[in-house]
């Protein structure tokens, strides 16, 4: 078995449970013991703060920052955390009721997030869905978080404001945007940006800057290493590291659980990426482009319907039972019924026609009626759209409009203020049409702003990983993506623990490792003679043999042969010797051979053993099984079992039933 332990969290958080790996203090059974583990080293050195602290801190610092008039940023990751995240902002709004704050989520994929939360509760904790079963609410049916995917929705929502923005490394999206805009001093309009938002969102983003010099900026990750956020980190880290010595005593009589925010200022050189319209000759050549596009795909588009014209008409001459000279024979009748005089759609009694030379039949005159043939496609029945096609005044009489040219609808003449809403409006707000391009310029931003890491990336610390590693018990482990600090230090807590492997690997990026649990295998084939000398002894659904013999190459196959091997020429293995020496048969007639015991027994499996055989058994000290207050059986760090006890009834069936656990070669 493998366990792969790469970014996880044990604890409980709001939308989401606990692991299974540690349930309720304790490893669960099925997956302690692994052959190999992989694990994350990543915070190995890191210990976070309690829950209930970080929450708080969080709080403080957002309603400190709106109480100041100023704005907070929290960048994030678009789909993961963000869950978290929202979900814990929006319960904190609904609780102290903040409807004079704007809690907004602005992400490319705000709606869709969202959306697929709303239906996806059963994947999370048991909170969530014992909320929505008792309550009937959705918790992801917020109140207060308003959901944005457009720089310019901002607009809408003036003053202090709370704003959670992608991307989390501070490098693209929304919230390299914002930083930006509400961190850096007001920039010099470069390359027509103000012509390009126009003079009325230029103006509100302008009042913004001078009223709000010290906006928040709230880390809630530590971000990728090399990108803007982690800069930011470290220079917080740093500032209050200082600060926290040159106030121990002050530490010493309250300790402060979340490291405090700084004031940040600094000059800082960021590749600046904005959006501009085209002008001119790239204009002209992007608007040539795109008529040449609208040309192709008119082109293709006329292709497909010719060719579907095609092969209906094809289908239809091949399945049809009438020829096309009955088909027009069909419609010149139809034509002279229709035409014709003296043509009645009842019974005229006068009416007769001969049906031969012995009877006369009856011929009622019907309404004259042609059949046409339906059409099908790969959907079914080609419909006419034009038939479901309505007016635009039916559509305006439907939706409680007036009437275009002025009729009298239903609501003419009055709007219901609820009815505000129009057939041809999508759902979100139209992309902007203005053929655009980005630029990009490196450029010196002096940043000023209110800095503090969080922790919410919700990943375990090193207290909690390594405290379950020794738990989990893992015969190999894989010590990846960290830090060399990082890495070297879990290393070293593994190889100091008693309970842990020795086999503790931290290879660097690029290394291979040979992990495979048996690393030396041979094929070879087996001779009639010594498969038939085999001792076999079954192990569940195994059976086991051990083999001496000689390999022989053969020199017409490529596979060696393994056959019995005089009695002269086995070697067997030393009991004197620690090195495994071998000495001849000659001098051990007998041919001994120390036996090997195969297979792995839990104590738990075995305790249920002893009590089938009416042998009492119970857990004692550090994992140490007592039966019958004689006999300890217990096992090592390395995996062996230790039997110990007074020679006695009871020691030799209890080792007997141990024997009997494993396959003895």
């Amino acid at each position: 078995m493998e366990a792969n332990e790469l970014g996880v969290n044990f604890a409980t958080r709001s939308h989401l449970d606990g692991t299974v790996l540690h349930s309720g203090g304790v490893v669960l059974d099925t997956l302690s013991r692994p052959s190999l583990m992989i694990t994350d080293a990543y915070n190995a050195n890191i210990v976070h703060p309690a829950r209930k602290h970080r929450d708080a801190a969080l709080f403080d610092s957002i309603m400190d920052t709106l109480q100041r008039n100023c704005s907070v940023l929290l960048p994030t990751d678009s789909a993961a955390r963000v869950l978290e995240l929202a979900y814990l902002l929006d319960q904190h709004w609904s609780f102290h009721h903040l409807s004079s704050y704007p809690l907004i989520l602005l992400s490319h994929t705000s709606y869709h997030t969202t959306h697929f939360a709303k239906i996806m509760l059963e994947w999370m904790g048991d909170a969530v869905t014992k909320q929505f079963s008792q309550a009937r609410e959705n918790p992801y049916d917020f109140k207060y978080l308003r959901l944005c995917h457009r720089r310019e929705d901002l607009d809408r929502y003036p003053g202090p404001k709370v704003v959670v923005a992608s991307n989390l490394s501070l490098e693209t999206g929304y919230a390299r945007q914002l930083f930006l805009e509400w961190m850096g001093e007001p920039a010099v309009e470069k390359l027509g940006d103000s012509k390009f938002e126009g003079d009325e969102m230029s103006d509100v983003r302008e009042k913004e800057k001078e009223s709000a010099k010290n906006n928040a900026l709230i880390l809630t990750d530590r971000g990728p290493p090399g990108t803007l956020a982690r800069e930011l980190y470290e220079k917080w880290e740093k500032q209050t590291t200082v600060k926290t010595e040159a106030d121990d005593a002050a530490q010493q009589q309250q300790q402060q659980p979340v490291k405090p925010s700084v004031e940040l200022a600094a000059n800082l050189k960021l590749t600046v990426r904005r959006k501009i319209p085209l002008e001119g000759a790239e204009l002209l050549e992007h608007q040539s482009a795109q008529r040449a596009k609208i040309e192709r795909e008119a082109a293709q588009a006329a292709m497909i319907a010719r060719s579907k014209t095609i092969m209906e008409e094809d289908d239809l001459m091949s399945e049809g039972s009438e020829s096309d000279e009955a088909l027009e024979d069909a419609n010149a009748d139809v034509e002279d019924l229709l035409i014709g005089k003296d043509q009645f759609d009842l019974y005229v009694r006068d009416a007769a026609k001969s049906g031969g030379f012995f009877k006369q039949t009856q011929s009622y005159r019907m309404f004259p009626f042609s059949e046409k043939r339906k059409r099908f496609d790969d959907y079914g029945e080609v419909i006419a759209p034009e038939h479901y096609v309505r007016s635009a005044a039916e559509a305006a009489d439907i939706a409680g409009l007036p009437a275009p040219n002025g009729g009298t609808g239903a609501n003419f003449g009055g709007r219901d203020e609820d009815a505000d809403v129009r057939m041809d409006e999508p759902i979100l707000p139209p992309r902007d049409e203005v053929p655009t391009k980005y630029v990009a310029y490196d450029e010196e931003i002096h940043v000023r702003c209110v800095l503090r890491y969080i922790d919410l990336e919700g990943l375990s610390d090193g207290r909690s990983i390594k405290t379950i590693l020794p738990q989990v018990a893992p015969r190999k482990l894989i010590l990846v993506h960290g830090s060399e600090e990082a890495t070297r230090d879990l290393e070293q807590a593994c190889l100091s623990m008693d309970q842990m492997t020795r086999e503790v690997f931290a290879p660097d990026v690029g290394e291979v490792l040979n992990v495979s649990a048996a690393t030396n295998i041979y094929q070879v084939k087996l001779t009639d003679a010594l498969v038939s000398s085999l001792k076999f002894s079954k192990l569940d659904d195994y059976e086991l043999a051990r083999i001496s013999g000689r390999i022989h190459f053969p020199a017409d196959s490529t596979t060696p042969t393994l056959d019995i091997a005089p009695a002269d020429e086995i070697v067997v293995p030393s009991p004197e010797s620690s090195l495994g020496a071998a000495i001849s048969a000659n001098a051990n007639s007998s041919g001994w051979h120390a036996p090997v015991f195969v297979g792995d027994i839990r104590l738990t499996d075995f305790k249920r053993v002893l009590q089938a055989a009416g042998i009492t058994a119970e857990f004692r000290g550090e994992g140490v099984l007592v039966c019958n207050e004689q006999v300890a059986v217990r096992k090592t760090a390395t995996g062996q079992l230790l039997l110990e006890g007074l020679l006695s009834e009871d020691y030799f069936k209890i080792r007997t039933l141990l024997y009997a656990q494993h396959a003895i070669l």
